[in-house]
């Protein structure tokens, strides 16, 4: 008898995994499914879980293909699986290509193609999946649909480009089925418009925030990619009008970790705030800091939640590897250095009159920082975990408010963004 073995969330169950397990069970006599513990989705980043796991079990047994069910309770317990049931064939999706090759050493690993466009049309009128849409305009390697996955109840539909033939690479490259050229085609397929802050011009995005807006569509972007108070205040009045939200991507404003440090420094903990220092090194091949715009965002929306964005005056200097920048708040003052031709050590410090907080490398992710205090010259140390770059809280909180039939509560605000967005104008006059 061949043994076949497979796992997932199998939450909303969809079309896709039916799909899944009927495949699995062709590939021989017995079919074992390991659903993962609510523990499990939680300890590997997987957001948003919303059927219980009895009712996930259930779901994977009325499918007809199930012989057995495990529940999967923690990492590396495949291979003691595979050993324990005798498994002779491992079955996963193809967007896990490589990643389970250690396990050939005890079984055959079969990468299957995964089911395009998986939400069926009766999970999607119940409004429990919603779609989303990615506007490029160019394939660069990133984690997004990575972490688009790991949000139960999001998934990838389409894929829009001016130009078709990049929005083709892309969709293939992601194995998305569908890419267009035609921008209300695209909207008409999608709930969420994502706009990917690559090369695309502002005018360019302006417009796809518009429209996408208008057709009642709720849009996902870095607002960095906006240049001017006015068209920030329009775009979300719009938004507002339509009932639909504006929600910015940068990641860092959606971390735990993030929203506590800075209540921590806003607690007292440094004494009477002094001044900042911050240095970040721009990367174009890497999505999340790729332009010297994006990099003096990323730090403005700092400056902005623990000093605020009251500013005096703004002194600068540019050369071809380095953008400094000096600003005089009402609060102290900030020195902000970006690297553009060349790696700097990215860190970011905030002076108090009692002590320093200090972050090192990616201080963005706000994976590790310590409080240094004066006096007593105790250090004190704190660190958090973060699942991939981030992104997927982003889309978590966005779907929280989806699902409770929401607009407000946005975690960066009008307000906010409009002040950023100030700030980097005149830093860039």
């Amino acid at each position: 008898m061949k043994k076949v073995i497979t796992y997932g969330t199998f939450d909303l169950f969809h079309q896709g995994h039916y799909n899944i397990l009927k495949r699995a069970k062709e590939l021989g006599d017995y079919l074992v499914v390991g659903v993962t513990s609510e523990k499990f989705d939680v300890d590997r980043g997987k957001l948003n879980i919303r059927d219980s796991l009895a009712t996930r079990m259930s779901n994977v047994i009325n499918s007809g293909f199930v012989d057995e069910v495990i529940v999967e309770e923690y990492q590396g317990q495949k291979v003691s699986d595979v050993q324990k049931h005798q498994i002779d064939v491992f079955v996963v999706g193809s967007d896990w290509i490589g990643k389970f090759d250690y396990l050939k050493e005890y079984c055959e690993v079969v990468y299957l193609e995964r089911t395009k466009n998986i939400s069926s049309t009766k999970v999607r009128n119940e409004g429990k999946i919603f779609r989303m849409g990615l506007v490029v305009d160019s394939f660069v390697e990133s984690q997004l649909i990575v972490e688009t996955k790991l949000v139960s109840g999001l998934t990838v539909e389409t894929i829009y480009s001016q130009n078709e033939q990049a929005a083709e690479i892309y969709a293939n490259k992601e194995e998305i089925e569908t890419y267009t050229a035609d921008y209300e085609e695209f909207l008409q397929s999608v709930d969420i418009v994502y706009i990917a802050d690559m090369k695309i011009e502002a005018e360019c995005v302006k417009t796809y925030i518009e429209e996408a807006i208008k057709n009642k569509k709720h849009v996902v972007c870095g607002m960095q990619l906006l240049r001017k108070e006015a068209e920030v205040e329009r775009l979300f009045e719009l938004a507002k009008s339509n009932e639909v939200l504006l929600w910015d991507a940068l990641p860092s404003g959606y971390l735990r970790a993030s929203e506590q440090m800075i209540w921590f420094i806003k607690g007292n903990a440094l004494g009477k705030l002094r001044g900042m220092n911050i240095s970040i090194t721009c990367e174009m091949d890497n999505l999340m800091i790729n332009t010297p715009r994006k990099a003096k965002y990323l730090a403005l929306y700092f400056v902005l939640k623990i000093f605020g964005l009251n500013i005096k005056s703004i002194s600068s200097h540019k050369t071809k590897d380095y953008e400094t920048y000096y600003l005089i708040t009402n609060e102290g003052s900030v020195y902000i250095q970006i690297g553009v031709g060349c790696k700097l050590d990215d860190r970011i410090e905030v002076v108090g009159s009692t002590g320093k907080l200090v972050m090192k490398e990616d201080w963005w992710n706000v994976r590790y920082y310590k409080i240094e205090e004066y006096a007593s010259k105790r250090i004190e140390r704190h660190s958090s975990s973060l699942d991939g770059n981030g992104e997927r809280y982003v889309f978590q909180l966005l779907l929280q408010r989806l699902l409770a039939g929401t607009i407000d509560g946005y975690r960066i605000g009008e307000e906010e963004v409009k002040s950023i967005i100030n700030a980097l104008n005149l830093m860039d006059n």
